[in-house]
């Protein structure tokens, strides 16, 4: 086998609590990080990617990725639901380093999305 085939999958899970049933949403690649869902998107930081990958809230597959800000993500991962349509990513700016000492310079993003049965459009992004 080559090394590529190799690569670790991941399982997203929903948590019980309650009266609540969990089960597995979607098998990643990625280590996910934060999530947000909207009506029909459910979105999933994958920090050591720099990205966030764009699900489908119905079948789970993938439908897109935000298009990261002009210098790249550092590390998104926490993401939030805005509002109908919207969804917010705070990018940590990276690690810092207390030797020599280098902040992190952490930033919220948000974004703007329509989505149908044909795929996402290209959504509009700002810094907060």
């Amino acid at each position: 086998m080559r090394a590529a085939a190799l690569r670790p999958r991941f399982a997203l899970c929903l948590q019980q609590a309650g009266n609540a049933r969990s089960s597995v949403f979607a098998e990643l690649t990625a280590i996910p990080a934060g999530v947000a869902a909207g009506a029909n998107v459910v979105f999933v930081g994958s920090p050591l990617e720099g990205r966030v990958l764009a699900l489908s809230a119905r079948t789970a597959s993938q439908v897109g990725e935000l298009p990261p800000p002009p210098n790249g993500f550092a590390l998104p991962f926490i993401m939030h639901s805005i509002g109908e349509s919207r969804v917010a990513v705070l990018d940590a700016g990276g690690l810092p380093s207390p030797k020599p000492f280098v902040p992190a310079n952490p930033t919220i993003y948000e974004y703007e999305y329509r989505f149908s049965q044909k795929g996402a459009s290209p959504p509009h992004s700002s810094a907060a």
